[in-house]
């Protein structure tokens, strides 16, 4: 499960003559590094060498029956027939749930005031582990209501994209692959301020027969830079 989300914003009112408080107009809302943790030990795969090769093409069913064979996670772990032979595909889905007046104490300073705007500078991300023996797909960023925990959820938008990461591969540091709106989707949610909502991260890995059997984990950190106005 990640931990991911948890919003640090600096917020400074200049004193005039009297020593008043000039009125609150600019809030930075950085989201501080956050780390997203896949690790193939959650996944509980076959101790084999290779994912077997199970012909399928006369008995589809075959796969499905089969699926705890090859995986005993079965809550993430689905089974199909892939022309010739099974392939099962584990799906990563992790999330955090987002309560900005719960975790930003610059918006206790504010209560009621509504942001006018929240605008999303930049989205990066990095690697600091990878020891996993294959390529890691495109790891998807997303947004949407309390309690939807997936990405193939109707309810949830888009942000944008980890690109694949070779395995055994680090990243410094790098631009998050933004989707055409990505930007104006998790800034609305960040407007949103008094209303909670995930943050999810998610991809759909397929094993197919005779691939090595993943092993080892991979530990990425997002980071978010944002300013709001609350017009005041």
């Amino acid at each position: 499960m990640i931990r991911l989300v948890c919003l640090a914003a600096g917020l400074v009112a200049l004193g005039g003559c009297g020593l008043i408080d000039s009125p609150i107009s600019d809030i930075d809302l950085d989201l501080p590094e956050r780390e997203v943790t896949i690790d193939t030990a959650d996944w509980e795969l076959t101790d084999e060498g290779h994912v077997p090769s199970v012909g399928c093409s006369d008995t589809p069913n075959v796969c499905t029956n089969r699926v705890e064979m090859w995986c005993g996670a079965d809550e993430i772990c689905a089974a199909r027939c892939g022309g010739e032979t099974c392939e099962v595909n584990v799906s990563v889905a992790l999330y955090h749930t987002v309560d900005l007046t719960q975790e930003n104490s610059d918006l206790e300073r504010i209560p009621g005031v509504s942001l006018v705007s929240v605008t999303v500078d930049r989205v990066t991300f990095s690697v600091r582990e990878n020891t996993l023996n294959r390529e890691m797909p495109p790891l998807t960023v997303a947004v949407a209501p309390q309690g939807v925990m997936s990405i193939h959820d109707g309810e949830a938008e888009e942000v944008g994209t980890i690109p694949a990461i070779p395995a055994g591969t680090t990243v410094a540091e790098a631009e998050l692959k933004l989707s055409a709106n990505g930007q104006t989707v998790l800034a609305e949610r960040m407007r949103d301020y008094k209303t909670p909502f995930n943050l999810l991260v998610g991809a759909s890995i397929a094993l197919r027969a005779g691939e090595e059997v993943p092993s080892g984990r991979l530990v990425a950190v997002v980071k978010v830079e944002a300013h709001a106005s609350t017009g005041l």
